[in-house]
């Protein structure tokens, strides 16, 4: 995982208070208001306590203390399940990432001899053949007759093979250049059912 995508999620709010007075963020105002509630709670609870003048009550002071507590609490509980989603997610995509072809079979025209070729070697243009049981290296067009079963499943989630013919597209599993239309030659293949 990259280390801009490692979050911290049990980062206190305090840490960052001389960045924050600069640029006030999220973080100015959960520390400026938790701080002010505590402080607001204990000095007026001592001040009940040592002056003996009972204004504020000490049921008074505690519910300033926990309204603090309670707010940092969620508010890290929440920059927890942030961090979760996000790391969750991004180890999703490195997985597929992972999953798509790193070599293709690159023909000159498409009756001529095949050569493989690293992934990142296609060009738009190029002819590539597809076999059975592979993964579409990249996006494309199904420029052969006859007919072919593709699984599209990390793109549909549809289990079920999808019925591929001539002018077909087909989409390649996900990479950097997902989007470059490429001609792809499927040999035509049975049923797979």
């Amino acid at each position: 995982m990259p280390s801009s995508m490692k979050a911290k999620p049990m980062k206190p709010c305090f840490t960052d208070i001389s960045k924050a007075m600069q640029a006030s963020t999220m973080n100015t105002l959960v520390s400026l208001s938790t701080t002010v509630s505590f402080l607001y709670g204990t000095l007026g609870g001592l001040y009940d306590c040592v002056m003996d003048v009972h204004r504020f009550s000490l049921r008074l002071s505690a519910m300033f203390c926990e309204t603090s507590a309670v707010l940092i609490t969620v508010l890290l509980g929440g920059r927890f399940l942030e961090t979760f989603a996000k790391t969750q997610t991004t180890r999703a995509v490195h997985e597929i990432s992972a999953k798509r072809p790193h070599f293709a079979r690159l023909l000159e025209d498409p009756d001529g001899p095949e050569r493989s070729i690293h992934y990142d070697l296609i060009q738009i243009g190029d002819f590539l053949r597809v076999l059975p049981g592979e993964q579409v290296p990249v996006d494309g067009e199904v420029i052969t007759d006859g007919t072919a079963y593709c699984d599209e499943s990390l793109l549909t989630g549809e289990p079920a093979a999808v019925r591929k013919e001539k002018g077909s597209q087909v989409v390649g599993t996900p990479g950097e250049d997902l989007w470059k239309s490429r001609n792809i030659f499927l040999p035509p293949v049975g049923d797979p059912s």
